[in-house]
């Protein structure tokens, strides 16, 4: 099997670093990924690359048309929930961050890359409570403290978490506080 190459392409060097991780704790075997800015991306992409773009908000995709107009590979958008219209027809493909993992994985297997996790879950966002309960799990508080502080019962959280992990399609705490990570931008008020 050949050596599958990917380029993160996201408006934040730590973004785009973050999703890098979150993205090789799904995937084993031959992957080179590499992470970039948009102004870092100047110049010619290379062959046989494809582009994994991260979009969080509609004045980024203004960086992108630009970049891809003469990129005839492969492009994958990733569309963050503060995007209203979640399509372009700039993209081989159009992803909600949410749920966009099983389906990358799934893109990039078919392309010799072995997935480590696949699941057929219908994918739900995220509830305020489950948000509340990943921020705080994030942030390295025990299930206890979790409950504490949102008072509510410890078992409640357990559930919760049990939720995030399917919905997420995580499988460890790390691949959800990587999530969360990437999703800072997008909490609720």
């Amino acid at each position: 099997m050949g050596e599958r190459n990917l380029l993160i392409v996201a408006s934040q060097k730590a973004m785009g670093q973050t999703f890098k991780y979150w993205l090789l704790s799904f995937l084993r075997g031959a992957v080179e990924v590499d992470a970039v800015t948009f102004t870092g991306l100047r110049g010619e992409i290379p062959p046989n690359c494809t582009l994994v773009i991260l979009i969080f908000s509609e004045a980024e995709i203004r960086f992108v048309k630009p970049l891809l107009f003469d990129y005839k590979g492969e492009s994958v958008v990733i569309w963050g929930d503060e995007v209203e219209k979640k399509f372009s027809p700039l993209f081989s493909h159009n992803l909600n961050m949410a749920n966009c993992m099983p389906r990358l994985v799934e893109l990039l297997s078919l392309e010799k890359s072995e997935a480590v996790y696949q699941s057929e879950v219908n994918y739900k966002p995220l509830t305020k409570r489950e948000r509340e309960v990943l921020d705080l799990l994030a942030q390295g508080h025990s299930i206890k403290e979790v409950a504490y502080t949102l008072q509510i019962s410890k078992y409640t959280v357990i559930t919760h978490q049990r939720s995030l992990y399917l919905k997420t399609g995580a499988r460890n705490l790390s691949q959800l506080v990587l999530y969360a990570a990437l999703n800072t931008r997008n909490q609720l008020v």
